[in-house]
């Protein structure tokens, strides 16, 4: 018999903002042979609050200790499961939200014995405890706890487990495991905290978020620039002159990643960094925390490989990608490495794997050899800038959440009224895809919105724009330093240069480029059969050619960049 005990201390603590967070640290380990020791939960202190704290505040406590008790039997493994009530009140209006990660940022429970090597892996997918893996182990937060219950994988870093609008409740915080007879005795652990963070109160500006989840196009349009510009556009949005954009951090509450966001000159606010958002089978996206009008169960988690050769050329499909935290040490740099596994990213000398280093550096301006480049990592300090991160690359159907499947407008290229956008993403909730535009006359500005082409336009880029030459169906752009001298490469856009993944031929390439998908469909028409083909809008940011081909187009099978934009 095995016993999983869970040892509780707890720890509250009070930061002088609007949100509060009380701690708790679990230590969590798995025991054979049998054993069995009783141990209490400690709850978290109470504490008088200081005059200064504002009205807003937020208490956290865990019941009795429980255990789990597991005879590992058969192939198959034996499931054990223990649950602690988990009660939480704040004082805020706008009720609270709660968090779980790891403390070191391993999701396996490992042996305490140094000479051990084996290890109680987090699930990677959704299930309950009767599906999971052998030697597998999951978590949950919920307001009951039963044989449907499903658990969760580990995550590495805070991410929202559990939101309520309301004031107070008890939930229960709930771990299961499966156990087979392959599992040497021994003592594994990990270290699991879980936070309690009031939700805010209302908010006037970009500046005031903490949160992704948080953004509304009132605090959009209510950002005002660094210039002190009260001035608002037919919009009603406060006036952003090129050099006056403002720009902060938030925190995707459903990972736990940060993403720089910043309120460009189109009036719009942007993410300025790729998403990296790590799908996982089996989990609900709602539209508490994404930019879905219903529960989206994802259908695939995201792959650690360079996709595999496929000759799949389905519209439907929701794979997506995540090589590790790679970036362009020069982001203006020619780079077109072909990369079929992640072992040739490494001799890819254009590429830096920043997956260890901090990401506190501020890209600037060097000299080197009389030639001013743009570097976005310090190799002696081992920081770097996360703007120019790669991110994770989607299939249109995935950055869609599922949304987009087979669909396709009907007219011609040209008809922009007959285009249609996607109604879901996997953005961040408060977030969305860009519209895509259409291509029309020969000189003549799009026929329908299109975001990336506004944005382009606030920043001196010309309104008709220059074809590309043997592309009439391109609209490009050939100087990258036009107007207000902007590089859309450097501040305040960022673009990173992240290539493509391409599934049928099994390959990450064409790095001197920049792909993000749009959320509207393209209409092609095969030239044999006259058939509609299954491609989609997305924007193209090119040194090598020194142009921006919005939009640019491409099967939905292919993997390709997201940046959301706030509604």
């Amino acid at each position: 018999m095995c016993n999983l005990q869970l040892k509780l201390n707890g720890i509250a603590g009070i930061i002088p903002r609007v949100s509060l967070v009380a701690l708790i640290m679990l230590w969590v380990w798995f025991l054979c042979p049998i054993s069995t020791t009783s141990t209490n939960a400690k709850d978290s202190p109470n504490y008088n609050k200081p005059a200064w704290i504002p009205s807003n505040y937020v208490s956290l406590s865990l019941g009795s200790m429980p255990a789990m008790d597991i005879t590992p039997t058969g192939e198959g493994g034996s499931v054990g499961v223990s649950q602690a009530s988990l009660k939480v009140s704040t004082t805020s209006n706008t009720g609270y939200k709660l968090y779980v990660s790891t403390l070191d940022h391993t999701t396996a429970m490992t042996s305490t014995d140094t000479n051990q090597s084996a290890a109680i892996a987090s699930t990677n997918t959704i299930a309950t405890a009767s599906n999971l893996a052998p030697n597998t182990w999951g978590y949950t937060i919920t307001d009951a706890v039963s044989d449907s219950t499903t658990y969760s994988p580990m995550p590495t870093t805070s991410t929202v487990a559990y939101d309520t609008a309301q004031a107070s409740g008890e939930h229960y915080l709930s771990f299961a495991a499966k156990i087979d007879t392959s599992l040497p005795a021994g003592q594994y652990s990990n270290t699991v905290a879980i936070s309690a963070i009031a939700n805010p109160a209302v908010i006037t500006g970009m500046m005031e978020l903490t949160y992704m989840q948080d953004m509304t196009s009132s605090i959009c349009h209510d950002t005002v620039g660094y210039d002190q510009n009260y001035n608002r556009d037919s919009n009603g949005s406060y006036i952003i002159t090129p050099g006056s954009e403002v720009t902060k951090q938030l925190i995707d509450s459903r990972d736990g990643k940060e993403y720089w966001v910043a309120k460009l000159a189109d009036g719009n606010c942007w993410m300025t960094q790729n998403l990296a958002y790590d799908l996982v089978k089996g989990k609900v996206l709602t539209p508490s925390d994404t930019d879905v009008t219903s529960d989206w169960v994802v259908p695939t988690s995201t792959e650690r490989e360079v996709p595999a050769r496929g000759s799949d050329s389905s519209a439907t499909g929701t794979r997506s990608w995540d090589f590790g935290e790679y970036l362009l040490a020069e982001p203006e740099e020619i780079a077109d490495c072909t990369i079929a596994s992640l072992a040739e990213a490494q001799n890819c000398t254009a590429l830096v794997n920043v997956g260890t280093w901090r990401p506190i550096y501020t890209a600037q301006d060097v000299t080197a050899d009389n030639e001013v480049k743009y570097m976005a990592v310090d190799r002696v300090n081992e920081t770097y800038d996360a703007h120019y991160l790669t991110g994770n690359w989607y299939q249109w159907n995935t950055a869609t959440a599922g949304s987009g499947g087979d669909m396709v407008s009907t007219g011609a290229l040209q008809d922009a009224s007959k285009l249609v956008d996607a109604q879901d993403s996997i953005c961040p909730k408060g977030w969305q895809l860009p519209k895509g535009g259409s291509n029309v006359v020969t000189g003549q500005p799009f026929a329908r919105e299109d975001s990336v082409y506004n944005l382009m336009l606030a920043y001196g880029y010309p309104e008709t724009g220059k074809y590309i030459q043997n592309n009439v169906n391109h609209l490009g752009y050939t100087s990258l330093l036009t107007g207000a001298g902007q590089n859309i490469l450097r501040a305040s856009m960022y673009w990173a240069l992240s290539g493509v993944t391409l599934y049928r031929t099994g390959t990450w390439h064409n790095l001197q480029s920049g792909q993000f998908w749009s959320a509207t469909a393209y209409p092609e028409r095969d030239p044999f059969d006259n058939s509609l083909q299954q491609r989609a809008f997305f924007t193209t940011v090119d040194i090598k050619s020194g142009a921006v081909i919005a939009p640019n187009y491409a099967y939905k099978v292919t993997g390709i960049n997201v940046r959301c934009l706030a509604k």
